[in-house]
């Protein structure tokens, strides 16, 4: 006997998944699905997840629309079909009465509850879209199975980007009609990662900078290269700085932790959270127990991460319980910057960019190595003189680059 499977939006909340924004659709009502296939992409504040169908058969509802944004626990839709499993993104469940979630039907995404055909696009040819005010059911799409790609957008879009309408019931601040502008609706992850970077500027925040010497980084890493012209990869400096980092949170593991309504929350582990930026905004994809992990398979592990999150392709775990973040902009040439804090984190490493100074030694001025490294910790969890003292930790592993390899 045929059933009800509720497709329902869970996850870890409090992170980076409070609310989710529903992208778009694999599948539209009356079509057959089968479980552990793509069914729904949702957007959340970092990250792109493909919401698997929790079981066989047909899509019966849809009761959220591409283009809305709801919490937690919101059922998505319903398929009418036999078993369930799936996802940790999509859980089975019971029928229940459940209202309906409320519904935002974007001008650019047509109706799916009533069966027709959807229009199918890349959720970057969507928010290209809405930024230049496209409408997404004239467009020709150049991908597989005539799904629309941001080429086909520009290219539809002539040359010159529009201002989009405000969306129905949001009205627009005005704006200076003498100035050449555009208007950018903001998408799913800037909707989300609002209201956590408000939070973090309400936190009480200290910052400490530390210019360190990386003479035997440096040198290690010419050795490696000079070892391995013949093939194979050198770790680059991130990864050996990840590497200390997770090593100087053991001897300083205020910093390791957490604000807890009240209550400081001590963590043993490493869940070292690593900043990349993408087309999408800043990502922060988190590798588990970084100080069990050599230098080898840090440098896997991000390499990993970072692709998958250029690519939007995160899922939920891969954000979750990161204990200490990192955000590194020497790759940008950057030489010193301060990060907010990553709450509910208690503290984020700021890396700058490795530069030659000049240095006062033995009786003369030699060019050496730095690297400018700001700490920024939350004040009800630690003080300066932590954030000092692991900075100091921080040089003394880095100095001592071969241990690292260990």
């Amino acid at each position: 006997m045929a059933k009800e499977i509720l497709i329902r939006l869970i996850g870890a909340a409090g992170e980076y998944m409070e609310t989710a924004v529903v992208v778009e659709w694999h599948a539209g009502v009356g079509d057959t699905v089968e479980a552990g296939k793509p069914l729904v992409t949702i957007e959340n504040a970092k990250a792109a997840t493909e919401i698997e169908a929790p079981g066989t058969g047909t899509l019966k509802e849809i009761r959220v629309e591409a283009g809305s944004e709801v919490p937690l626990e919101t059922v998505l839709g319903v398929i009418a079909g036999e078993g369930a499993g799936g996802e940790p993104a999509a859980a089975a469940a019971p029928k229940e009465k459940t209202p309906a979630a409320p519904e935002a039907k974007p001008a650019d995404t047509p109706s799916r509850a009533t069966g027709k055909t959807p229009v199918r696009a890349t959720p970057l040819a969507k928010r290209i879209a809405r930024e230049l005010g496209v409408e997404l059911s004239a467009v020709t799409g150049s991908g597989p199975r005539g799904r629309i790609k941001e080429a086909d957008v520009r290219k539809a879009a002539g040359g010159g980007p529009k201002s989009p309408a405000a969306p129905a019931g949001l009205k627009a601040p005005p704006v200076p009609g003498s100035v050449p502008h555009r208007i950018e609706q903001p998408t799913g992850y800037r909707r989300a990662m609002a209201p956590h970077m408000t939070a973090s500027a309400a936190i009480p925040q200290f910052t400490v900078t530390r210019a360190i010497r990386m003479d035997g980084l440096a040198g290690l890493r010419r050795r490696l290269k000079a070892a391995q012209r013949t093939g194979g990869s050198v770790p680059s400096v991130t990864d050996f700085v990840l590497r200390a980092v997770a090593l100087a949170l053991f001897d300083h593991p205020r910093l390791n932790a957490r604000w807890d309504d009240g209550r400081i929350v001590l963590f043993q582990t490493v869940n070292l959270g690593v900043a990349v930026a993408t087309d999408h905004g800043l990502v922060v994809p988190v590798i588990p127990g970084a100080e069990g992990l050599t230098v080898g398979e840090l440098s896997d592990s991000l390499a990993g991460l970072a692709g998958k999150a250029r690519e939007a392709k995160l899922n939920a775990a891969e954000l979750a319980d990161g204990t200490f973040t990192v955000s590194n902009l020497g790759p940008f040439g950057v030489d010193r910057f301060t990060a907010l804090v990553n709450p509910p984190q208690a503290a984020i490493l700021a890396v700058g960019a490795m530069r030659t100074v000049p240095v006062w030694e033995n009786d003369s001025v030699a060019g050496r190595p730095v690297i400018e490294f700001t700490l920024s910790g939350d004040h009800r969890v630690a003080d300066g003189a932590d954030g000092a003292g692991f900075l100091d930790s921080l040089a003394r592993r880095l100095g001592d680059a071969d241990a690292l390899l260990d």
